[in-house]
């Protein structure tokens, strides 16, 4: 598996909200509950926003697990835009969707991929996922209503205090899934998230994978350039899925 991609196999589907007995049964309390709410609706109700991200990730290699490490910018604009880079041990990677097309940059091969797409970042986001198993950097929190992904499949989840993290203070929720436990640390103030750490309890020696969110930037508008493709000269062209099964096979 790999787990720099692991924040979007969080989500199976779009969950439609649980009504307060089956969040009782699965022991969800409430003010870890409205806690991602607030964050899932922060990020819906902002129309353009970017932030960077520094992850680190545990790969299982012949048997022994080693720590990569890679940096991301994302940049949104709802409901059809959509840029972002990754750099980092394993990884040069951009993404462009302008509501029409999905175009992939593998910087490190020099060569790219594009496909007509559908006109929502939601849809586009399950379409690359399930046709060609597409991985965007932190893809959960650019669905409309991130949190309702995020929580579909916790069977635990609980506030654990608040703490500073890189300065900010923020909430500290704990979560449990079937397969998994996470960790989040949401902002208090701007209810963004700053923090996860997601442990994969049942792998041999328990690999994590961090992501640290900051420099968000939650009003600066973003120009249509900054959805459309770049392609250096000399970037060969393949097939969608010859490019995605070079990049997961690393």
């Amino acid at each position: 598996m790999n787990h720099a991609s692991c924040l979007r196999l969080l989500l199976i589907g779009i969950a439609v909200g649980g009504c307060e007995t089956t969040r009782a049964a699965r022991n969800i309390e409430s003010e870890a509950s409205q806690v991602m709410q607030a964050m899932g609706l922060r990020l819906s109700d902002t129309d353009q926003f970017s932030f960077r991200a520094d992850i680190s990730s545990d790969e299982a290699v012949h048997g022994h697990l080693v720590h990569f490490v890679s940096h991301r910018q994302v940049t949104v604009r709802r409901p059809d835009g959509l840029a972002a880079d990754a750099e980092g041990d394993r990884v040069q990677r951009q993404i462009w969707y302008d509501g029409e097309r999905l175009t992939v940059l593998d910087r490190r091969a020099n060569v790219y991929a594009s496909e007509a797409a559908p006109p929502t970042i939601d849809a586009m986001l399950d379409e690359a996922m399930s046709r060609f198993g597409v991985h965007v950097p932190l893809a959960d929190l650019l669905f409309a209503r991130p949190d309702r992904g995020l929580m579909r499949h916790v069977t635990e989840a609980r506030h654990a205090g608040r703490v500073l993290v890189d300065g900010t203070l923020c909430h500290y929720l704990v979560m449990r899934q079937e397969n998994i436990d996470w960790q989040i640390w949401i902002d208090q103030d701007l209810n963004v998230p700053r923090r996860f750490v997601i442990t994969y309890k049942h792998e041999p020696g328990s690999p994590q994978f961090e992501a640290r969110l900051h420099d968000w930037n939650l009003d600066a508008p973003a120009v249509d350039m900054a959805f459309r493709a770049e392609i250096p000269e000399g970037t060969a062209r393949v097939e969608m899925s010859r490019l995605m099964k070079t990049l997961s096979s690393r």
